[in-house]
């Protein structure tokens, strides 16, 4: 398995900080797939809310509701 500087990075931070954090990049370069590892790794239980597929989720954040 190929470990990247990224993985490291996203696993740094989500050990050490609270803050959300927003992955951005070109297409097809492995961010989901990175947080999706990460998130495995570190933690038993891992929820992903993705907008796309689920656009009645960006009501849970809306400062509206």
């Amino acid at each position: 398995m190929i470990t990247r500087k990224a993985d490291e990075l996203i696993r740094n931070f989500i050990l050490n900080d609270r803050r959300a954090l927003l992955v951005t990049g070109a297409r097809q370069v492995g961010k989901t797939y990175a947080i999706r590892k990460t998130g495995k790794e570190c933690f038993e239980n891992v929820v992903e809310i993705n907008f796309v597929e689920q656009p009645d989720a960006i009501e849970l954040f809306s400062e509206q509701s």
